[in-house]
């Protein structure tokens, strides 16, 4: 099992994940910003990229966690 910050930054939550800066998901009222580079995040996917970097395929988690929209 992995596990991520709940404080994300923009890399993780967005941009490593293909997601375009003109995207509504990072409009203000989907998103909780603090500042322009982080969020309350709102998936777990940025745990898998972080996983996905420290560690060498075959990668196997599960990812749980709160997330906020």
């Amino acid at each position: 099992m992995a596990t991520g910050p709940e404080i994300e930054d923009d890399y993780h939550n967005f941009d490593a994940l293909n997601i375009p800066g003109h995207h509504p998901a990072r409009a203000d009222h989907d998103t909780f910003w603090f500042d322009a580079t982080r969020l309350l995040r709102t998936q777990t996917s940025g745990v898998q990229i972080r996983t996905m970097k420290a560690q060498q395929p075959p990668i196997r988690i599960i990812a749980p966690g709160r997330v906020y929209r």
